[in-house]
């Protein structure tokens, strides 16, 4: 594996491709707080957030979603602030915190405004989006669209999961039982303690997802990682393969950019 460093944001958009994976490390507490659980943990803190490259090829039913430009899918936060004026998810021109389609550039300029900012693009050692060009190699693109179609049916709406005990347990498997056991309490229509804030009338309440869990579970339907991993264990680091018997790597190359 090689690494490149760029400033220019203008490369990484140009070598994306759908369906690679793409890496974000922040300079606000919580990712901080996420490097540090990773790197304690798994001995590798660099990024903290991750997300995947989308098209309108790859989501023909997303009427938002213009030809010719790059998206990227993650469960992140683009609500507003008055420090940060964050990209909004595309399907409603607002900001949420969860599971969202942000336009590429748009995220890669405001990650790299800040100066310690990180973002890295990680094209997929074996993509079935471009693999699906030969017929006996992998999936074809109409299965890639319908898997993702129905992905997004699914989760597109889905919240953040804003569990500590969620998230701690994707790096202190000693917490996987508590998260268990919470999962099976419920108070009044909500899994007690499984998000934040949210209205207990929501129809996706049941599918609340942190970043890599969101990665996780749509490159596990795709077969890009072994069906036998769990999303919810998996950290952003762990598509990087530096702890193999949690995932396997990948990916082929990183090309950073940051200031």
């Amino acid at each position: 594996m090689t690494t490149t460093n760029s400033k220019n944001w203008k490369k990484i958009y140009k070598k994306a491709r759908p369906l690679d994976l793409v890496l974000f490390k922040g300079t606000d507490p919580v990712s901080d707080l996420v490097s540090l659980a990773e790197d304690t943990r798994l001995g590798d803190g660099e990024f903290s957030h991750c997300g995947v490259i989308i098209n309108s090829s790859i989501l023909p039913n997303v009427p938002q979603l213009i030809k010719g430009k790059k998206y990227i899918w993650e469960s992140t936060c683009s609500l507003e602030f008055d420090m940060f004026d964050l990209p909004v998810n595309v399907e409603t021109g607002k900001g949420k915190l969860g599971v969202q389609i942000r336009q590429f550039d748009e995220v890669l300029k405001s990650y790299l405004s800040s100066t310690g900012a990180k973002v890295a693009l990680c094209p997929l050692i074996s993509n079935p989006w471009l693999k699906s060009k030969n017929k006996n190699q992998g999936p074809s693109k109409k299965s890639i669209k319908r898997i993702c179609n129905k992905f997004h049916a699914q989760y597109g709406a889905s919240t953040y999961n804003g569990s500590p005990i969620s998230l701690l347990s994707t790096v202190f498997p000693c917490l996987r039982p508590i998260r268990y056991t919470l999962k099976e309490l419920d108070v009044n229509g909500c899994v007690l303690l499984n998000t934040m804030g949210i209205d207990s009338s929501s129809s996706h309440m049941y599918k609340w997802m942190f970043c890599s869990e969101l990665v996780g579970t749509l490159y596990r339907r795709l077969g890009i990682i072994p069906k036998s991993i769990d999303p919810e264990n998996l950290a952003p680091t762990d598509f990087l393969g530096k702890n193999p018997d949690r995932c396997p790597c990948v990916v082929s190359v990183i090309i950073q950019a940051h200031l």
